[in-house]
């Protein structure tokens, strides 16, 4: 039955229509299946892209955990900390990504198990570095524990990949057969139906459309993960079984120091430093044997510029699906700086080896906990306390407390080293048996990262037979200091070794600045020609003995006898020098003035005798003018006679002055009041006297009278003030004082022309150009003079002399180059005054016990002063200087009522100490004294504390009625 053609057409259409259908049917079924393969495709990728970045993260998170571990350093741990949130969302996505793979959620689950238990040993490790120190965490990282589970992660990464890989493979294959069935399909479809070629040729092309946007993001996958490839913190490379370099990241050109380029034409073995390649070629051919899956090893790889670094090389096999080799996955860290920590550690670690070894040896050590508790001692310890390493671990040091050191001794040490801080001194301990040791210690805290001490190294030395021996010279040195000596030693090369409290008296130099000193720049400085005459006898025959000029600090000249010996050792060498030195400067002054006394007596004697001849001769000449004038009246011979006799009697004027000075001259003498006396000079002056001289006088109300002539003692006073005025040739002040002084047993023995009693004392003061000592030792000598030949006969100060000593009295010099000089007239007062004055003063001048400070660098003074005081019923301490005059006031001000200083001390002097004391206590109470009287002027400007001032010497009376006077004003009784 033929068909019509509507019919064919039907039939074709139906046909068509079915073929089609069906067609489309297919192709519809072949397209979804194309998809959906694809859509697994991606899928599978995305997983082994969060694989891989899972392994990536743990992977950094460790190498920041380990750097810290090394290094300290805290930026270390950035990635570490970073870690943790990424690992949970990577972790996240692979259950979601294989949440219809129940092999691949197990597989998960392990490995959420090994990671947590690898953060933990990572954080394990991160708290014992921080709390413990680089040691406890080395011995975590060394026990391989982290690495082995590091190796099970990847392992579980590997298993997971294959699978994935295993997927990937197959879904690629059944989306490139579905892609063929597809298009064969269309192409059926094209021949049986023209008219569907537009439908299908828009369904291929939403198809193809479909299709590239797959192909695009499998592309923007492929970059991303590229990305991360080259970006990791890791070298990452793709070799060939035969060690060519196929694909490499940007970390690992870094590491080898290679461009892209270089490193891709060359194979792994030619970087591989030859000793360690044989054991890498032995790990590829078993990985390629199929033997190992994997493995880990650290290697050196040699550098394009030829330095050699350590890296830490991870490597797999990627197979064909035919399971032929396709290429080694390499992971390649950089370790070379952990490698020369490890070694510098090494290194380190034997040090310390070698230096404890070598503190055992020749130290006594021991370890402490921060409570104190011993946790190590060595064998040194044991043996000097006696004690066993077992009775002394876990015990406190005070199981070896002697009980010698109080309490604060230990607590300072322990506030010193709970800051961190070295503590060093010496303990005196006790041993088992209950003998004594001393140990020179120092301690040293170890500190944590917080910078607290958590242990202390305690380092001992026995030092008990050298604290024997310094107590024995202690002993020694106690029992020399009791002498009143200045003794010192030197060694052989003239340095200070011992220097005893009687020699910083002496000589002004206390004990810390001596030791160690040359002699020679302290005492000697070449001052007495003898030194060497000294230093010959002492190496020929071991011994001298004689007297030396030596200087003190403040470069005063002083007289000793010096004893020197010879010290040898025991090998008979000489060893050191033993000096001892007694002052004898005031016993030689004296004897100074005995002499001169004797030499002027003699002088005297001499002159006395030569103004008799003298006298004899001039007698008849002076007659014979006389009965010349009447022989020869004429004028001319008259004025010659005028002339002989002018001369005549100017020579007996002379010879009568000598006659003064050698015999003194009886007079008229009755009782004179000086005052009226010194009213006269003071007329002649203000008439004769320039005006440019200022003239001060000061004349008491009750001066007591004296026994004498008041002609010879005007010509004393007009001698000393005309030589006053001399010495003032522009301008200056002249002062005439008059007092009242009663002088004691002390003070005369101070001064070989007085004796005990009382005096009126003319004091008469200039303010010239002084006197240079050379000077002063020979002014009242007759015919002595430094004035010119037409000026002055040398007779003025003979025949002052010469009176005052007629008179019972004596005279007392004082003066300074530029400065000035006083002369002080001392003439015996009646007695009448002197008994009624002394039983009156008694009563007033005694104290009522205060305390009186007084400083003075001459012992002679101090005690002779002390003496008098006590006497007095005063108590007293004494200082030697300005600083040792401070230190006992600032530790007893509160009970010290005055302090009498010296104004010209070594070390510290008198104005310096006043400005010192002042400021420990601003209503402190001075009396100052000095032989110079430019002293006072500066004594008086120091401030308020400074009462009163006494002029040296100065009789205890004088002392006393000062004090007197300062205590009167103090409590407002006083005028």
């Amino acid at each position: 039955m033929k068909l019509s053609i509507t019919q064919k057409l039907a039939v074709g259409f139906a046909t068509a229509l079915a073929v089609v259908v069906g067609n489309a049917i297919v192709s519809y079924w072949n397209t979804l299946q194309l998809i959906d393969n694809e859509r697994w495709v991606q899928h599978t990728h995305k997983v082994l892209t969060q694989l891989e970045s899972t392994l990536s993260t743990l992977e950094d998170a460790e190498n920041g955990q380990r750097g810290y571990l090394i290094t300290g350093d805290t930026s270390y741990l950035e990635s570490y900390f970073d870690t943790d949130g990424e690992i949970n969302e990577n972790l996240k996505k692979l259950r979601e990504l294989t949440a219809d793979n129940p092999n691949q959620q197990e597989r998960i689950s392990l490995l959420e198990q090994k990671i947590i238990k690898r953060l933990e040993l990572l954080q394990q490790g991160l708290s014992l570095r921080q709390q413990q120190g680089f040691t406890p965490a080395q011995e975590l990282v060394m026990s391989g524990r982290g690495k082995r589970v590091m190796d099970e992660i990847r392992q579980i990464i590997k298993e997971m990949q294959q699978a994935e890989n295993s997927l990937l493979e197959k879904r690629s294959q059944l989306s490139q057969a579905s892609s063929q069935q597809t298009i064969a399909t269309f192409t059926l479809a094209a021949i049986l139906n023209f008219a569907l070629i537009v439908a299908l040729y828009i369904f291929i092309r939403r198809y193809i459309s479909q299709n590239q946007k797959s192909q695009q993001a499998l592309k923007n996958s492929e970059q991303q993960f590229r990305a991360t490839f080259n970006q990791v913190a890791v070298g990452i490379a793709h070799i060939a079984p035969n060690g060519k370099w196929l694909l490499v990241n940007e970390k690992i050109c870094e590491i080898v120091g290679y461009t892209r380029e270089e490193l891709l034409n060359l194979t792994f073995q030619d970087i591989t430093h030859p000793e360690d390649l044989n054991a890498d070629l032995e790990y590829v051919r078993q990985i390629l044997a199929n033997k190992i899956q994997t493995y880990s090893m650290e290697k050196r790889y040699i550098k394009k510029d030829g330095d050699r670094i350590w890296v830490n090389l991870t490597v797999s096999l990627v197979r064909e699906s035919s399971g032929e080799p396709k290429y080694f996955i390499s992971v390649v860290e950089d370790i070379t700086k952990r490698k020369q920590a490890e070694q510098a550690l090494q290194i380190s670690l034997k040090d310390l080896a070698d230096m404890k070894f070598a503190l055992d040896q020749a130290a006594i050590v021991a370890f402490t906990d921060a409570q104190g508790k011993i946790t190590y001692v060595n064998d040194k310890f044991c043996e000097i306390s006696q004690y066993s390493k077992k009775e002394l671990l876990g015990q406190n040091h005070r199981i070896i407390n002697s009980g010698y050191h109080p309490r604060e001794f230990f607590h300072q040490m322990w506030a010193t080293i709970t800051k961190g801080q070295v503590w060093r001194g010496e303990i005196k301990n006790h041993s088992k048996n209950g003998t004594f040791y001393w140990v020179d210690t120092t301690i040293v805290p170890l500190l944590d990262a917080q910078g607290k001490p958590f242990e202390y190294v305690a380092i001992r030395s026995d030092i008990t037979q050298r604290k024997t021996a310094q107590e024995k010279i202690q002993e020694q040195a106690q029992l020399l200091d009791q002498s009143q000596d200045g003794i010192f030693v030197i060694d052989m090369a003239e340095c200070i070794v011992y220097w005893n409290k009687s020699a910083e008296n002496l000589f002004g130099w206390t004990n810390a600045e001596a030791i160690a000193k040359k002699a020679s720049e302290l005492v000697f400085k070449n001052t007495s020609p003898q030194l060497q005459e000294v230093q010959e006898t002492i190496a020929q025959s071991g011994t001298w003995q004689g007297e030396l000029y030596l200087v003190k600090k403040d470069g005063k000249e002083i007289i000793v006898d010096s004893g020197w010996t010879l010290v040898r050792n025991d090998k008979q060498e000489p060893k050191s020098i033993l000096i001892v030195n007694t002052d004898i400067t005031e016993k030689k002054k004296l004897e100074a003035q005995f002499l001169r006394a004797q030499r002027l007596e003699s002088i005297g004697t001499l002159a006395g005798g030569i103004a008799h001849d003298l006298n004899n001769v001039l007698a008849p000449v002076l007659m014979s003018v006389q009965l010349l004038r009447m022989k020869f009246p004429e004028p001319q011979n008259q004025q010659l006679l005028t002339l002989m006799e002018d001369s005549v009697k100017r020579g007996a004027n002379l010879v009568k002055q000598v006659l003064s000075f050698a015999r003194g001259l009886s007079g008229d003498r009755t009782i004179l009041q000086l005052k009226h006396i010194i009213r006269e000079i003071e007329q002649i002056i203000k008439e004769t006297f320039p005006k440019s001289i200022e003239l001060q006088t000061d004349l008491p109300k009750d001066l007591w009278t004296v026994y004498g002539d008041a002609t010879q003692i005007h010509q004393v006073l007009m001698n000393l003030v005309v030589n006053a005025n001399d010495a003032m040739p522009k301008v200056g002040v002249l002062k005439i004082v008059a007092e009242n002084v009663v002088l004691d047993e002390q003070y005369a023995k101070m001064h070989i022309d007085a004796q005990a009693g009382t005096y009126t004392v003319i004091t008469v003061e200039d303010t010239g150009i002084g006197m240079p000592p050379e000077v002063q030792e020979r002014i009242f000598e007759p015919f002595f003079t430094t004035k010119e030949v037409s000026k002055g006969t040398g007779l003025g100060l003979s025949t002052v002399i010469g009176i005052v000593k007629n008179h019972g009295g004596f005279v007392n010099v004082y003066s300074e180059v530029g400065k000035g000089t006083k002369f002080q007239i001392y003439f015996p007062a009646s007695e009448g005054n002197e008994t009624q004055q002394s039983a009156q003063e008694r009563e007033e001048l005694t104290g009522n016990g205060e305390l009186i400070l007084v400083v003075d660098d001459e012992v002679t003074i101090r005690e002779i002063t002390k003496s008098s005081l006590e006497a007095y019923n005063y108590r007293v301490i004494t200082a030697s200087d300005g600083v040792e005059a401070v230190t006992i006031y600032a530790q007893q001000w509160q009970e010290i009522s005055i302090v009498l200083l010296d104004m010209m001390m070594p070390a510290m002097d008198g104005a310096i100490a006043i400005r010192t004391l002042e400021k420990i206590n601003p209503d402190v109470k001075i009396i100052a004294t000095s032989g110079l009287l430019s002293q006072q002027t500066i004594a008086e400007s120091q401030g308020t504390g400074v009462k009163a001032f006494l002029s040296k010497p100065c009789t205890a009376k004088e002392l006393l009625l000062a004090i007197s006077a300062v205590n009167k004003r103090v409590l407002g009784t006083g005028d």
